[in-house]
C-alpha cells in the first residue's frame, strides 16, 4: 500500500470542527503536532504542519514538497502533493453512508504515471478487506495487483506469481501511548491507507515482524521503534532501527 513520505504515524479522530470552516470549534487542550524532524544518514527532513482548528490544511517540508488537504465536513476527500508548483499526485477518498472509506484512488501526474485504486470492505469484527488495482491511465485502473486484510495488530497481503500465490503477513506491537496525529480531524478514516496498515490509529508502533506463507522460517523481526514521551504521553522522539542492519536508523523529533 502507498505510504506518504512525511507521515510517520496514523491518527484517531478526537475533536471535530464545526460546519463553518472559517470559525472552527477548537479545544485549547487539543494536542496537535506542528513540526516533524527526521534525520538519517542522508540528512535531515523538516516538515511543518498547518491547521484550521483541528483540520490539517497543508504540509510543507524543506525539500520543496507541499501537500494540501481538502475536506467535506469532517472527512478528508482529497490529498494533493506538489513538488514546488508541479502537481505530483492527487489522492481521492470516497466514503459510504456510515462515513467509512470504501475507495481510495491515487492519480500519478509524473512521467511514470503509476495509478492506483484500493477498494475496502469493513467487517463486523473491525477488520477491513481490501483489493488493490493499478493501471497506466486514470480510466483504466483495473489490473488486480493484490488482495489483503487489515487488522488492529497486523495486515496480510496475497500476491500472485503466475499459478503461485504467496501470503505476506506483517504483525505490529504498540506502546499504548498517544499518536502524534491523534487529534487531527478525519485521519482515523484514512490512516490505514496513507500511514500505517493497521486499524489501531491511536497508538504508536514499537515493532514490525514479517512472515511469508512460502517460507518455513520463523517470523522475522524487521523494525523496532523506541520512543521518549512528554507529560501527556505524546512522543517527543522516536528512533527507528532496521534489525537486519542496526547501523541504519532514523531519528524523528516531534514539536507540538
Amino acid at each position: 500500500m502507498k505510504k506518504m513520505l512525511i507521515m510517520a504515524a496514523a491518527a484517531l479522530f478526537m475533536i471535530s470542527c464545526g460546519s463553518d470552516d472559517s470559525s472552527p470549534v477548537t479545544n485549547n487542550d487539543t494536542v496537535l503536532v506542528k513540526k516533524i524532524t527526521e534525520t538519517d544518514e542522508d540528512g535531515t527532513l523538516i516538515t511543518v504542519l498547518t491547521y484550521n482548528g483541528t483540520k490539517l490544511t497543508e504540509i510543507n517540508n524543506n525539500e520543496g514538497l507541499r501537500q494540501v488537504f481538502i475536506y467535506a465536513g469532517d472527512l478528508i476527500t482529497e490529498w494533493k502533493t506538489y513538488q514546488g508548483t508541479e502537481l505530483i499526485t492527487t489522492d481521492t477518498y470516497v466514503y459510504n453512508s456510515a462515513n467509512k472509506l470504501v475507495t481510495y484512488t491515487s492519480i500519478d501526474n509524473t512521467e511514470e504515471a503509476y495509478h492506483e485504486k484500493i477498494t475496502y470492505v469493513h467487517n463486523a469484527d473491525g477488520s477491513i478487506d481490501y483489493k488493490e488495482y493499478n493501471g497506466n491511465t486514470p480510466s483504466s485502473i483495473d489490473q488486480l495487483n493484490m488482495v489483503g486484510k487489515i487488522y488492529a495488530d497486523k495486515y496480510t497481503e496475497v500476491v500472485s506469481f503466475g499459478a503461485e500465490s504467496i501470503t505476506y503477513t506483517v504483525t505490529f506491537t504498540f506502546d499504548g501511548k498517544n499518536n502524534p496525529l491523534k487529534n487531527v480531524t478525519g485521519f482515523d478514516k484514512i490512516a490505514f491507507v496513507n500511514t500505517m496498515e493497521s486499524t489501531n490509529h491511536a497508538e504508536n508502533i514499537t515493532s514490525e515482524t514479517s512472515s511469508a506463507s512460502n517460507s518455513t522460517s520463523a517470523p522475522k523481526l524487521q523494525t523496532t521503534y523506541v520512543y521518549t514521551y512528554d507529560a501527556k504521553n505524546y512522543p517527543l522522539t522516536v528512533v527507528e532501527t532496521d534489525v537486519e542492519d542496526p547501523n541504519t536508523t532514523i531519528t524523528t523529533q516531534y514539536a507540538y
